[in-house]
């Protein structure tokens, strides 16, 4: 039902940080070859203080596929209406997931996904959230089986050994480009 050009979610217990709306326009604006495009956010209690920041990595195909996780941040995450012109959807089969599973959708029609090093907005943790009951890993692990890409060629007893490489060296992959960028150090620093 959306009259814009460029769509986003932010759940009901999250806000956009001042001048959110602004600097994606733009940036749609001068990247018109992009489809998606993600920044950072910080986390905040129930009360809304802040808690840390939380910085993504630069986009890679393979981290989306592999991850337990989602590696493109709903809350700070704007997309272009034409994503789902083009038929991509949000599952609302799955109610932890569905997200990434639109992520990887639209990843799979060759839409253009670009990480930005802005906090877009506060994602609020507290006990009544989704996110709190640790249900997601199940979703994503359902989401992996679902579409597991190139390895379906694989003979079968070989599936589950090359399926775990994927996922450890994706967590592996991760991890280094965070240390290296300093997104630990800057988590420890803000405590």
């Amino acid at each position: 039902m959306s009259t814009g050009d460029i769509i986003g979610w932010c759940n009901a217990d999250d806000l956009y940080l001042l001048g959110t709306l602004h600097i994606i326009n733009e940036y749609f604006e001068r990247r018109p070859e992009l489809d998606v495009v993600y920044g950072d956010y910080g986390e905040t209690d129930e009360l809304g203080r802040p808690l840390r920041v939380r910085r993504e990595t630069h986009f890679s195909p393979f981290l989306l596929r592999w991850l337990h996780i989602n590696l493109v941040p709903t809350p700070s995450a704007f997309w272009r209406k034409s994503i789902h012109e083009a038929g991509i959807w949000f599952n609302e089969d799955l109610h932890y997931a569905m997200d990434c599973e639109f992520f990887r959708k639209a990843l799979q029609i060759g839409c253009r996904f670009k990480h930005v090093s802005v906090l877009f907005c506060d994602f609020r943790r507290h006990s009544a959230s989704k996110t709190a009951t640790g249900q997601q890993r199940k979703e994503f692990e359902l989401i992996i089986r679902r579409d597991p890409g190139a390895l379906r060629r694989l003979p079968l007893p070989f599936y589950p050994i090359a399926r775990n490489i994927c996922l450890v060296t994706a967590r592996t992959g991760r991890t280094i480009e965070k240390f290296f960028r300093g997104c630990y150090i800057e988590q420890l620093w803000r405590r």
